[in-house]
């Protein structure tokens, strides 16, 4: 996924990094300090970060240069009873403006029962309700406007996300600079 996201986006300014390669950075302390959710430790009445569950940050540059994310992308292959961890994370990233959102292959089929069907499942309806998009690669899937269905087996089969991270780019952060920007960028 990330992959497909910087070979389609790069060239416009949008770089997709798996998170735990942000953290490394020199060049990305400012984010990883915003995305990092300040937690009071009861016991010890301490403070510690936790990081986000973020496979993939989606980041850009404003006019300038400063380094910007403005989407997590969680990546899973079925629910595992794991999508309450993503729905904490969409809520409690929420009043950061970052959009949060679950790429899912949905090997389980949580989100094929759409709002017309009285089986739709509970993951579906939350998901609906917290996170900013959930994308399904499952054939299978109903779509809405929160459940979107990418298939890479078609030319335009995967639009959606790529429309909505030029979308969300430009609401969280309007002053973009639409320059070339490569995983590179972050090493040197």
């Amino acid at each position: 996924m990330r992959n497909f996201i910087n070979l389609n986006l790069n060239g416009e300014g949008i770089l997709a990094v798996k998170g735990d390669r942000l953290k490394t950075s020199p060049k990305a302390v400012n984010i990883v300090s915003f995305l990092t959710l300040k937690a009071n430790r009861r016991c010890t009445q301490t403070t510690t970060g936790v990081w986000p569950d973020s496979d993939i940050v989606v980041l850009t540059r404003d006019k300038t240069a400063t380094l910007k994310a403005f989407a997590l992308l969680n990546c899973k292959t079925s629910d595992h009873s794991r999508n309450d961890a993503v729905l904490f994370w969409a809520l409690a990233l929420r009043d950061t403006n970052i959009k949060y959102c679950l790429l899912t292959q949905d090997l389980d089929k949580r989100f094929d029962k759409g709002d017309g069907d009285t089986r739709v499942s509970s993951l579906r309806r939350k998901a609906e309700a917290f996170l900013d998009r959930v994308y399904s690669t499952s054939p299978t899937t109903t779509e809405c406007s929160q459940v979107k269905k990418l298939d890479f087996k078609t030319l335009t089969g995967a639009d959606a996300l790529l429309t909505d991270l030029r979308r969300w780019r430009q609401d969280v952060v309007p002053n973009y600079s639409s320059a070339m920007l490569r995983e590179g960028f972050l090493s040197a």
